[in-house]
């Protein structure tokens, strides 16, 4: 089992594993969240991993804003390390990257 301290750091395994909980124990017709005293914290985490896709999405597209104005400058190799480096944001994080990448939502 993985540490759940709140100091250890969100590994894309132990996000995987808060996510996995979530949707088991969420949508449990009996158990649901309710049947603890962790009731509020436990409800605000759907909301927190919502937030976290939404920063993530956002960054990746200032991240490709950010290379296509490179490429518009000349500096061609820069943008393509940029682009790569969202792949491999979204390879870890396993998520798709490029045009299937999640989108910013406001």
């Amino acid at each position: 089992m993985t540490d759940t301290t709140p100091a250890s750091p969100l590994t894309p395994e132990r996000e995987q594993e808060i996510r996995t909980a979530v949707a088991v124990y969420q949508d449990h017709p009996t158990i649901g969240f309710s049947c603890c005293s962790a009731h509020a914290p436990a409800d605000a985490v759907p909301a927190l991993l919502a937030e976290l896709d939404r920063i993530r999405a956002s960054r990746a597209e200032m991240t490709r804003s950010n290379a296509d104005w490179l490429d518009g400058i000349g500096q061609d190799h820069a943008a393509a390390m940029l682009r790569y480096s969202l792949d491999l944001d979204a390879e870890m994080a396993g998520v798709p990257a490029g045009p299937d990448a999640p989108q910013p939502t406001e």
